[in-house]
């Protein structure tokens, strides 16, 4: 060991020993560590455990970074006492959470809004900036809007146009989200009007939620969800004969040029060959789309996504009841139905990915949360489905190149990255 190395090592064992003494018993420990007899030794062991763990190189650490690999030396060595204490220093403290009554008169204001934009920047800045010490570990920030919402809307394929109507209605429901609204069923259906009209309505449609969305600060992603193939008849690629060609230039079209559309295409594990060449052709466009298995879940509310920090579960919490006092006041936001429906399901509201929630996540979970009835329910995505995710954008910039192969390939991935999370935990009925 070089006298560098030696001279870390050392500084990291009393760094140690200091947090040991001012965890446990400053007095106590610190005549002992002098003393290195009887009790001494226990500290001695303890460190050793540590720093056998974490290696000399974690001398920069912050301190807190340290607490859990103490208690977990102090229970290695048997000292359960010890143990505790460290277990005490990571259990959040009510205190640091809004006041109920304030969150209350809060959701009351808002409600009286009916939707959140007008008021979640005074709150965000002023009232929770100084409550939630990491109100933005969340992702939305917004406190008071969704991550992700997919919403069914109605086919503007129909010999009725109803252009005005869904896009009244989707407006409401882009108020109440900040990361991405996935936009379902408007190009569903059969089409009973000319091609050219249905053009029209698009376009029409488009450029009307376009333009509310630059004139809305920090507003969401709007992606139009498309299924390119349903259950056509033998011989047919899509379920009207016919359809093919003008599906393909109509894909294409939405996503090229200027203002071009985000799509979504929600397409079969196995692709055939005739939808090969659209699906390239979409891929090399200026915006291209999503590929997505069509029987992977439609998810209609993601609340948000969780970071590392087990400290955010606290004002996860908190939100989520921000949500629920919503609809007990009265509110009548676009998301009640599958709120409710969420809720009494004890279904995933908010998202954690497996790669980003370790361990220490699920114990501070069950220190703080012994019943999991102030939880909702979290959703684990796996490990896999990251890499699957990863590993299909490589596949997709391959193809769009015209580098060719890789189509089975593609439907394998398709089903990795489908698969729906894992529960976290369990949680009991919460109806309201």
């Amino acid at each position: 060991m070089s006298s560098g190395e030696s001279h870390d090592g050392s500084r990291l064992v009393d760094r140690l020993r200091k947090i040991l003494a001012t965890v446990v018993d400053p007095k106590e420990l610190l005549e002992e560590q002098h003393t290195m007899t009887g009790f001494g030794n226990s500290v001695e062991d303890v460190i050793q455990v540590v720093v056998e763990k974490i290696g000399s190189e974690s001398h920069d650490w912050q301190s807190h970074e340290f607490i859990e690999p103490l208690r977990d030396a102090c229970r290695a060595c048997g000292i359960e006492d010890w143990a505790q204490e460290f277990d005490h220093l990571v259990c959040y403290s009510a205190d640091q959470l809004v006041p109920g009554t304030l969150m209350e008169a809060m959701t009351r204001h808002l409600t009286d809004f009916g939707h959140p934009r007008q008021l979640e920047t005074f709150f965000s800045r002023s009232i929770l900036s100084q409550n939630w010490p990491l109100h933005d570990g969340l992702n939305p920030t917004e406190p008071f809007r969704f991550l992700c919402r997919r919403v069914q809307m109605n086919s503007i394929l129909g010999e009725k146009d109803i252009v005005e109507s869904v896009g009244s209605e989707l407006i409401r429901e882009i108020d109440w989200v900040s990361g991405e609204v996935q936009v379902a069923g408007v190009l569903d259906g059969p089409l009973e009007v000319s091609f050219e009209e249905a053009w029209s309505r698009w376009t029409r449609l488009r450029e009307r939620i376009r333009g509310f969305l630059e004139a809305t600060p920090s507003g969401p992603k709007v992606r139009w969800e498309i299924v390119v193939t349903g259950r056509p008849a033998p011989g047919f690629l899509f379920e009207e004969s016919g359809r093919e060609e003008w599906i393909e230039d109509f894909i294409h079209a939405s996503s090229s040029g200027s203002g071009a559309a985000e799509l979504i295409l929600r397409v079969p594990d196995m692709i055939p060959v005739s939808l090969r060449p659209c699906l390239s052709r979409a891929l090399r466009s200026a915006s291209p789309p999503v590929l997505i298995s069509v029987d992977s879940p439609r998810k209609p509310i993601v609340a948000g996504q969780l970071p590392a920090d087990p400290d955010v579960l606290p004002v996860l919490a908190q939100r989520t009841r921000c949500f629920d006092l919503i609809l007990e006041m009265g509110g009548d936001p676009p998301w009640r139905t599958d709120w409710l429906e969420i809720r009494a399901a004890a279904a995933p509201i908010w998202w954690a990915r497996e790669f980003d929630f370790p361990r220490s996540s699920i114990d501070y979970m069950g220190r703080n949360f012994p019943d999991l009835e102030s939880l909702p329910v979290i959703a684990l995505e796996s490990i896999i489905v990251e890499r699957g995710r990863r590993d299909l954008k490589r596949l997709l910039d391959r193809i769009s190149r015209r580098r060719g192969g890789g189509w089975d390939r593609l439907g394998e991935l398709l089903r990795v990255t489908g698969q729906p999370p894992k529960v976290l935990q369990s949680s009991g009925d919460r109806t309201l």
